[in-house]
């Protein structure tokens, strides 16, 4: 050990004198520095979160630093050949083991210069602004594992290239080597054509993310299983380093040597095949678990991707009660017990009735007041009554169900639905609790683009055809904060009471939540400032939209970006409240949409969109619009609903919000017809506006 601590030292006195190779763990740590401070003094809060932002650059700057540390390994050992000290080495008194041993060691040191300064800072920037004291210690650890590793593996990959290749090649094969892995990462955000399970084979663990990797599953996830793969590739590059001993030198082979050498590739070779098969079968799972889902849920009409909206619910019911009890027997896994009270509404006499309920549940009960049968089939839960309910009779319904709640979209990738001791993730659209009517959970298509063939949407969901009343209690006690569209109950923490016209969610995280009125919003903290922004943005929008165009718009009670896990309250009907009010219009697209872009140039004067500053006059955003890229010219009808537009003044906006609100008035009060004439009917407000003036 002595001969190998001292090999290790003579290593750092040569790095020592390279001013290149000091310097790179310098400007890594500053670039960190760098990016922090970056990050803290933007005022617009465009950056995401902390650790969005922090992992986000992470990505980019660990593969650079892996293959530095690997061309340092190959340098130190093509240094020797080239200088002539190789010659030198076969007459010391020195084992070629300790020889490599120590210069091996002296790599994976400088490899810590990298790891540890990382690690540091990650710490004091969340320590210092506490926005994820919660979890500080797991991120750590994820950071020292996937950094640490795939450096250590990349440092020995070096340190056995350098020995085999005995030329100057060995500097353009370990680059190649890594461009592999790298694309292996890089891949899913371009064509995709590398099958999934590649990814398992990069010496960091890409199996739990697809672009980011906090952004994409909201947090990190299964931190165990990324310490297992870790764990593999840093047993994996011991091994690696060992056999470098066994193949270096071998016209010096001892047999005594040689077996202990090949003794330690045995045992290290176990636990990398064991550990190895673990971790692989476990994303593999996932991957099927998603390839099952995609078959059951596929599309045939490729046009479906491309519409928007909801889905209508097609029932003879309503919901009028909702009243769940939930526990978590394990991870993954979900046992509630229901109590519905639902209204027959809409024929003078009705027996069926159509729930939806995820097909991954088992029923174990189901019970009524009335006789009656009943069947899960898939995701629908069919009850049929013996004698049918008249009209505003009401039925009560008890369930009980247990089933496993883990879903993936992203080719497995990321974490769609889940449930773990620290977190959970139920959106509506998982069908985790009875929704009223026959609902498809998700929708898949065929893609080209991707190894698998298919993709999923992220979300589908439905509206509801009214508010129900909800109440949800947790049977278990959770640590953190939990998120529902109702409100928690007055009387404890674990029961939400309340109504909602958009179903329920549940997402337990990091959040914080403020109150504007009320209105609550909820965000991860990091983001809260530019929640809070947002919300009195989108009252000012609603605002000017409802003395704009005599609306009933209303905003909603809950805003938080976690809603991007289930979407709800996006309704377009003046009578749900909303978010995003503009985007939700459906504008009139008559007469070659001449309405619908004057009145969104109308808008963006009153509200300019982020980055693009709205056109001074109305015919060059017209041409900008109606060109969608390419050179168009206006039309004849166009050009003459241009003119009369230019003939306004429009020094005096409000004056041309007024007459814009009128015209979109005028559009409602014709039977919304698509004969409407923008042009004709804007001639008529100006001619009447004329005669009001004399």
């Amino acid at each position: 050990m002595r001969r190998i601590r001292d090999i290790c030292k003579v290593e750092w006195k040569y790095l020592g004198r390279s001013r290149m190779w000091s310097l790179l763990p310098l400007l890594h740590l500053f670039y960190w520095i760098w990016l922090i401070v970056r990050y803290e003094t933007d005022s617009n809060g465009g950056n995401g979160m902390r650790m969005e932002y922090f992992y986000g650059n992470f990505l980019t700057i660990m593969p650079v630093a892996m293959l530095l540390c690997g061309l340092l390994a190959n340098f130190i050992v093509q240094r020797d050949r080239r200088s002539g000290m190789e010659r030198l080495i076969l007459a010391w008194p020195v084992g070629k083991t300790e020889w490599l041993a120590g210069k091996w060691l002296a790599a994976q040191s400088y490899g810590l210069a990298f790891t540890v300064p990382v690690v540091l800072v990650q710490g004091i920037w969340l320590a210092a602004f506490g926005s994820h004291e919660e979890r500080l210690l797991d991120y750590l650890f994820y950071t020292v594992c996937q950094m640490g590793a795939a450096l250590c593996f990349f440092i020995s990959l070096g340190l056995l290239i350098g020995v085999i290749v005995r030329n100057r090649f060995a500097f353009l094969l370990l680059p190649l080597l890594w461009w592999v892995l790298f694309t292996l990462q890089n891949d899913a955000q371009g064509t995709g054509n590398i099958n999934v399970l590649w990814r398992w084979l990069a010496p960091y663990d890409l199996t739990r993310f697809r672009y980011n990797i906090v952004r994409d599953s909201r947090g990190l996830w299964d931190i165990p299983w990324t310490g297992l793969h870790q764990g593999v590739v840093a047993t994996a590059s011991l091994l690696i380093a060992v056999a470098a001993c066994l193949v270096s030198y071998t016209h010096r082979n001892e047999k005594r040597e040689s077996r202990i050498l090949l003794a330690i590739c045995a045992a290290l070779l176990l636990p990398v095949l064991v550990g190895g098969w673990i971790s692989y079968s476990e994303f593999s799972d996932r991957v099927d678990r998603f390839r099952h889902d995609g078959a059951i849920y596929a599309v045939d009409n490729r046009n479906e991707q491309y519409q928007q909206g909801y889905g209508k619910v097609v029932s003879d019911f309503r919901m009028q009660e909702t009243m769940l009890s939930l526990r978590f027997p394990g991870e993954n896994r979900l046992a509630a017990e229901a109590e519905l009270l639902l209204v027959q509404s809409e024929k003078e006499q009705s027996s069926l009735l159509e729930l939806t309920l995820n097909r991954r549940f088992q029923m174990e009960s189901l019970t009524s007041e009335l006789p009656m049968k009943w069947e899960h089939k898939g995701d629908l839960l069919t009850i049929r009554l013996s004698e049918p309910l008249r009209r505003n009779s009401t039925l009560r319904l008890s369930l009980a169900y247990e089933g496993s709640v883990d879903s993936y979209r992203q080719q497995g990738l990321n974490r769609y639905s889940s449930v773990t001791s620290s977190s959970i993730v139920l959106p509506k659209a998982l069908a985790w609790y009875p929704q009223l009517g026959s609902r498809m959970l998700a929708k898949s298509f065929e893609h080209n683009g991707v190894a698998l063939g298919f993709t999923m949407a992220d979300e589908y969901s439905y509206m509801e055809p009214g508010a129900t009343h909800y109440v949800v209690k947790l049977e278990e006690k959770r640590d953190g904060s939990v998120l529902l569209p109702i409100p928690a109950s007055g009387k404890s923490d674990a029961v939400y009471a309340g109504s909602s016209s958009s179903g329920l969610f549940i997402y337990e995280g990091i959040m914080e939540e403020r109150h504007m009125g009320s209105i609550r919003i909820v965000n991860h903290p990091d983001l809260m400032d530019e929640s809070v922004r947002g919300v009195e943005k989108q009252l000012r929008q609603i605002e000017f939209l409802n003395r704009w165009f005599g609306m009933k718009l209303k905003p909603a009670e809950l805003y938080s970006g976690i809603l991007l896990f289930s979407p709800d309250a996006y309704y377009q009907d003046d009578e749900y409240p909303v978010r995003s009010p503009w985007h939700i219009l459906r504008l009139p697209e008559v007469k070659s949409s001449s309405l619908k872009i004057l009145l969104e140039w109308i808008y963006e004067h009153q509200f300019p969109l982020p980055g693009r500053a709205p056109l001074p006059d109305f015919r060059s955003h017209y041409e900008l619009l109606n060109s969608s890229g390419a050179d168009k010219e206006l039309t004849a009808d166009q050009l003459l609903f241009v003119e009369e537009v230019e003939k306004l003044d429009h020094s005096d906006w409000d004056e041309l919000a007024a007459l814009g609100g009128k015209l979109y008035k005028a559009y409602i009060e014709s039977g919304k017809s698509e004969s409407f004439d923008p042009l004709a009917a804007l001639r008529q407000l100006s001619l009447q506006k004329g005669s009001d003036a004399e």
